[in-house]
């Protein structure tokens, strides 16, 4: 009977050290606990991971992601993660303040966007680094260091998995200067200015209807002088981002007779499109089509 009561006993101390805190819901799952602001860190520290952790976006799918405020439940998750991988650039009002705040001396914090040449727009700073491949790829860089700093005993994947999808970014941006650079137009028409970096990195000037940040409609005076630059350049394409609302961009495609397309800011997709099979590098050449066509 003693045995049996040690034994119950020493069953009872384990479930309560499985079930509580960081380091043991880990070890219980053989995963690092990583989570990851805007849908690109998402799915890049996935990409990078692998089988090595689970990887949980705070950002839901459809959430527009300059409007996400951290909840409470979400503190208590960061608190209890192992790595946090957010872009910085300006993207995550948030993070400064919710790193101070948290409670977890372990937890490795990785600005994904550290060591890229920032832009900047409307005296604020362009956030959207990732829509350039080689910026994707000082990203993915990032990343991986944080998950062999958390993880050392995996570190072989994650490197062979960072160098999988760097020589897949050097194609895409190898795809993306050549068909560009043949391209007869430069100007584009972009309902939420965050193209900044795509158009550095491959020769072009974007035209943004809503502002860098997609936050507020243009006064008439914008609007006249945006439809009669789209008449005078000879643009014949609008374009507005998958998800976003094109009451403004359908007025100026009316005014002009240019068509609509997508341009896709890949800040959030939805749940559907992921379980489609879409990702960073599939929207990235879904895009490079679009330009090609609307630019020829």
């Amino acid at each position: 009977m003693k045995i049996m009561r040690r034994i119950g006993v020493l069953l009872c101390l384990c479930t309560v050290l499985l079930f509580t805190g960081c380091g043991a819901k880990n070890t219980l799952e053989g995963k690092l606990a990583v989570y990851t602001s805007v849908y690109p860190v998402y799915d890049f520290a996935v990409k990078i991971a692998g089988e090595h952790a689970n990887v949980v976006s705070l950002v839901p799918a459809g959430v527009e992601a300059h409007d996400f405020e951290l909840g409470t439940k979400d503190m208590a998750m960061l608190s209890e993660a192992d790595v946090f991988i957010y872009c910085g650039a300006g993207m995550e009002h948030w993070v400064d303040k919710t790193l101070e705040t948290i409670q977890s001396d372990g937890l490795i914090a990785v600005e994904a966007s550290k060591g890229v040449t920032l832009l900047s727009a409307e005296e604020q700073t362009d956030p959207h680094v990732w829509l350039a491949p080689k910026n994707a790829i000082v990203m993915m860089e990032n990343i991986k260091n944080a998950l062999v700093e958390a993880d050392a005993a995996h570190k072989a994947d994650y490197e062979a998995n960072f160098e999988k999808y760097k020589a897949q970014l050097e194609a895409l941006h190898k795809e993306y200067e050549d068909a560009l650079g043949a391209v007869a137009k430069k100007e584009i028409i972009v309902a939420h200015a965050s193209f900044g970096y795509l158009c550095d990195a491959y020769g072009l000037h974007q035209t943004g209807i809503e502002g860098l940040m997609a936050d507020s409609e243009p006064d008439p005076a914008t609007m006249k002088n945006i439809i009669d630059f789209i008449k005078q350049q000879g643009i014949t394409t609008v374009f507005a981002g998958a998800s976003e609302s094109t009451k403004v961009v359908d007025t100026i495609a009316d005014e002009t007779g240019a068509s609509l397309d997508v341009l896709d800011p890949i800040e959030g997709i939805s749940v559907e499109r992921q379980e489609a099979g879409e990702d960073y590098f599939s929207i990235m050449k879904k895009n490079l089509e679009a330009l090609k066509k609307a630019l020829q």
